[in-house]
Order: C-alpha cells, then sequence, then structure tokens
C-alpha cells in the first residue's frame, strides 16, 4: 500500500523543472488548486471545441515542465491569474461554487 513518502517526489512526468517557482507559489488549499490547475490545463477530448487553433499542437505535451513553459509562453505569471486565450473555461467563484464558461 502506499503511503505519503510515496508521493513526496515528482515523477519525470510531473516534476517542473525551471518551472517550480510556480508551484511554490501556489495554494496549498484543494479547492484553489483544483481551480488554478483548470486555468492552465484543458482536457483535449472535453474541451476540443473551446481551445484555440493555435495551441492544439500542444495536446501531445504530458511533461508538466513543457506544459509550463508553453502556457507561461503566452501568461508570463502566477498560475492563478486567469488565462485570456482559454475561452469558454469553467471557473470557481469567490464563493467556491463551479461557475461555467
Amino acid at each position: 500500500m502506499a503511503t505519503t513518502v510515496d508521493y513526496a517526489t515528482h515523477s519525470a512526468y510531473s516534476d517542473p523543472g525551471s518551472w517550480s517557482h510556480l508551484l511554490d507559489a501556489a495554494s496549498t488549499d484543494v479547492a484553489e488548486l483544483s481551480a488554478t490547475a483548470r486555468n492552465v490545463i484543458a482536457h483535449y477530448r472535453a474541451q476540443a471545441d473551446e481551445l484555440p487553433e493555435a495551441t492544439r499542437d500542444e495536446i501531445g505535451l504530458r511533461w508538466l515542465e513543457d506544459i509550463l513553459a508553453a502556457d507561461q509562453g503566452r501568461n508570463a505569471g502566477p498560475l492563478d491569474v486567469e488565462r485570456v486565450d482559454l475561452v469558454g473555461r469553467n471557473t470557481v467563484g469567490d464563493d467556491g461554487e463551479l461557475e461555467l464558461g
């Protein structure tokens, strides 16, 4: 059975590499962290119609360092700041309720 220690280090896929400072600044609150992840990452099938044409090649990105590099190339700054290039995104409002984009 896995223990907390088993999840204490990054895998090659989850290692943010040179973008680790972005994760250091992220909230550890589960709801806020979930909202931040949804702000940066879209599901390529569920949200395919909403993805800008210019970002469609990014659906093949699997390594977090590459995903963060692509994001920061368009939206330099904290991960919890709304991304203007991702239209129709679902967000969590100040009241914690899901707001459909």
